[in-house]
């Protein structure tokens, strides 16, 4: 958050939030606070020491990750702030550095005055309670930052500016003097010289005075009057998307190509912008918790699978010890005379040649042929047990690679950790629970995402669990049902109220789009998708969840799409 940002939010709290009594104190994530106080009304002041997204601004809605852990850093500021007035939110100049002071009645009369500061600096970001004379209580920032700050700073002091100028002050042959010899057309001359100036404010500089070093004072000037006059809060979004690129609380001639969202406030606009980065980077880190699990599961089948490659490929000699056996026994009972092999006629080759058979020198011909039988019979069930390990596998990793379709294909925070639930479940109890103490807990399935067309509804299952909920849960025997085939995907059902045959063409193609694109091969040009009555498939015995045999179906060619698809509709029947 730039020093101009913070600026404009900090000014606007003091005129239409203060002076505010706080009622509680929330912690919001690790390293970020929520106070809520009434006063003209009641409202959040939600502070991050985030050390790559620190931010303060006002809002009516509690945070998002809002939760009353029992932080020392929180129950501190909760027993020292529950109660205490707020007059105003203090910023010198322009340094990212905002101070709150407040005062509080004691039981004895006695009125006790602290210090909240928020550092919004990135990277060095901290929040730090303070008495009266300024001596450090204690700190939420990083980790490491927390612990320097408490092991080297006793009595607090704001960071220095390094000798930078403040621009709106300055006089503007200093601002020239300054400016002399300068690379203007470079965003860090302007954050090296002047206080408040970050990326944005200084390449928005650069834009309007195109590198001429006698119109940037003038532009300058013209900069700090909009910010102190001329107020309109404002979201930047990149065009493709339209993703939240920028926020600030005057117009940006630099970002003209963007488009503009308007706020009526600051604060309304800051939380606006910072739910949105911050549901971006929830989504992301969910989406990387997700194939993590999904991942490292799909790397433990393949090993698995290849193992149990090996171990068929081994059983494949039991015939041979079965061969062995057999010709052993046409030897009569010849003891044993410390032979290592013996060479015989293979009765059951149409040319009969002769083989050399190992013997184990310390058996009879008969026992060696006990011993070779014995073996056949070890490895055809080792042979047989592997090929059921093998179908089970498979299953399971068709069902795993299910999932992973269906987190690539979640669009949103509430998707994202259903999906995580679903297949958190079954899994290992939480850090301290006992494992006979858990509780069973209801079954937990992703609902399937809705798409009409026309009067019909279409459902998409979201996970291996979701698909069997939906296909043998939601689905009526007559609706129609389809998938990708040969490609794990979503089950896909369209209801059918009336009991049609058939389904209207535009219908069809619809839905084989859907079940097209949320399979493995929505990335190509255009798939097979079977489609048939739900009463025509059922579930795989013993299978995982979502597999299905179809007893019946026909098969359309699709174009894997989320919109409306085109073209001729071609289908075989089997």
């Amino acid at each position: 958050m730039e020093s101009f940002i913070l600026k404009a939010i900090v000014d606007e709290i003091n005129e239409t939030q203060l002076p505010a009594k706080v009622d509680r104190v929330f912690s919001s994530g690790t390293t970020g606070i929520a106070l809520r106080f009434h006063g003209k009304s009641s409202r959040y002041l939600l502070i991050s020491a985030d050390p790559t997204l620190p931010y303060l601004f006002v809002s009516n809605r509690p945070p998002s990750s809002e939760t009353k852990s029992h932080s020392r850093f929180r129950e501190l500021l909760d027993s020292v702030l529950r109660g205490a007035d707020i007059l105003k939110v203090e910023m010198e100049n322009w340094d990212r550095v905002a101070t709150i002071p407040m005062t509080r009645i004691e039981f004895a009369g006695t009125q006790k005055k602290t210090y909240l500061i928020a550092e919004i600096i990135p990277h060095r970001a901290r929040i730090l309670l303070c008495d009266a004379n300024f001596t450090i209580l204690d700190v939420l920032a990083s980790p490491k930052l927390a612990e320097r700050t408490l092991e080297e700073e006793r009595n607090y002091s704001r960071p220095e500016m390094q000798g930078k100028l403040d621009p709106e002050t300055a006089d503007e042959g200093v601002l020239h003097q300054k400016l002399e010899g300068q690379d203007l057309r470079s965003p860090k001359t302007f954050m090296g010289l002047f206080e408040g100036f970050g990326s944005l404010l200084a390449k928005e500089v650069i834009h309007r005075s195109e590198g001429n070093p006698s119109l940037v004072p003038g532009v300058i000037r013209e900069l700090f009057r909009e910010l102190r006059e001329s107020k309109a809060p404002t979201i930047f979004r990149e065009p493709a998307g339209k993703k939240a690129a920028a926020l600030s609380p005057i117009a940006l001639l630099h970002l003209d190509p963007m488009v503009k969202e308007t706020f009526v406030s600051m604060n309304r606009a800051a939380e606006a912008y910072f739910t949105e980065i911050l549901d971006e980077r929830e989504i992301r880190e969910l989406r990387k918790r997700l194939f993590s699990i999904i991942d490292g599961k799909l790397k433990k089948l393949e090993k698995a699978l290849a193992a149990v490659s090996v171990e068929r490929e081994e059983a494949l000699g039991a015939e041979t010890w079965k061969l062995y056996g057999e010709l052993l026994k046409y030897q009569g009972r010849v003891q044993k005379d410390g032979r290592a092999s013996i060479s015989c006629v293979n009765y059951y080759d149409p040319v009969q040649k002769e083989i050399e058979i190992p013997l184990d020198p310390s058996l009879s011909i008969q026992a060696n042929a006990a011993r070779y039988f014995k073996r056949y019979a070890k490895a055809r069930r080792k042979f047989v047990a592997a090929a059921a390990r093998k179908e089970k596998l498979n299953a399971e990793r068709i069902s795993w690679e299910e999932t992973r379709i269906a987190a690539e294909k979640s669009e949103g925070r509430v998707e994202l950790s259903e999906l995580l639930e679903e297949i958190a479940e079954g899994g290992k109890p939480a850090r301290g629970e006992s494992r006979k103490a858990k509780k069973p807990r209801a079954k937990t399935y992703c609902a399937p995402r809705t798409f009409k067309s026309g009067e019909f509804t279409i459902y998409v299952g979201k996970s291996a669990k979701g698909n069997e909920r939906l296909s043998f849960g939601l689905a009526k025997p007559e609706d129609f049902w389809l998938h990708a085939a040969g490609s794990p995907g979503s089950h896909v059902v369209v209801k059918n109220p009336r009991g049609l045959e058939e389904l209207p063409g535009e219908v069809l193609e619809r839905a084989a789009a859907l079940a097209a694109y949320y399979s493995k091969m929505g990335g190509a040009e255009k798939a097979e998708v079977h489609y048939t009555k739900r009463k025509l498939i059922r579930k795989v015995k013993g299978g995982e969840p979502g597999r299905v045999i179809l007893t019946k179906y026909r098969t359309i060619i699709a174009r894997p799409r989320l919109a409306e698809p085109s073209g001729t509709i071609n289908h075989d029947e089997t």
